[in-house]
């Protein structure tokens, strides 16, 4: 695999950009390594992120964002269409989740830390001095989803469109808006019962 790396200072530039991300990942695409580098950079906080809600570990999820990318290296010359690089980069990340889910046969629950509950804050009740029972509650609640509503949810979460969970997890929108409200019911019903055994 030939390399390149350029010096070229127009690779900086406005990461919101639609044309910009674009141009980055045709650059990437022709194996500049600066290129991949600002990908890389871009993405990983966020890969790492949605894999340690899939597999609630942040360091089984660290090493899966490694194989991610290592696979988004080697596989982006065959990518079709440069724009839609974050959704095929996130599918590569759910493959991985899910396979090791699978191999691994994952049922403990791991502690979370405090960043991941700002997503799901909507089925707490929110307060300064519950943010570790809170962190526990959602790590508790994310692990009894199914792995399909888990990874629609959290795919949501993210800010992906129907669109694009439908597509990276193999199924129609509806069922993955079946999902994501099934997920999100389960998540409620959850919390109602832990409220109804503290009363």
């Amino acid at each position: 695999m030939l390399l390149r790396d350029t010096s070229d200072d127009d690779l900086s530039s406005d990461e919101n950009d639609e044309a910009w991300l674009k141009n980055i990942v045709e650059r990437a695409r022709a194996r500049e390594q600066k290129a991949f580098r600002i990908l890389f950079d871009l993405y990983n906080a966020k890969i790492c992120t949605y894999l340690t809600r899939l597999v609630h570990n942040e360091n089984t999820a660290r090493d899966l964002a490694q194989n991610v990318f290592y696979k988004a290296w080697e596989k982006l010359p065959t990518i079709n269409d440069p724009s839609c690089f974050t959704s095929w980069l996130y599918k590569i990340a759910t493959r991985e989740a899910h396979m090791h889910i699978r191999c691994a046969h994952q049922t403990e629950s791991f502690p979370l830390e405090e960043s991941e509950c700002s997503a799901l804050q909507e089925f707490i009740v929110s307060g300064p001095e519950k943010k570790v029972e809170e962190a526990e509650l959602i790590k508790w609640m994310l692990a009894h989803l199914s792995l399909q509503h888990r990874t629609c949810l959290v795919l949501q979460i993210e800010g992906l469109s129907l669109r694009e969970i439908a597509e990276l997890v193999g199924i129609s929108e509806k069922n993955a808006s079946v999902s994501i409200s099934r997920a999100r019911e389960q998540c409620r019903q959850f919390f109602q019962d832990i409220k109804g055994e503290l009363a």
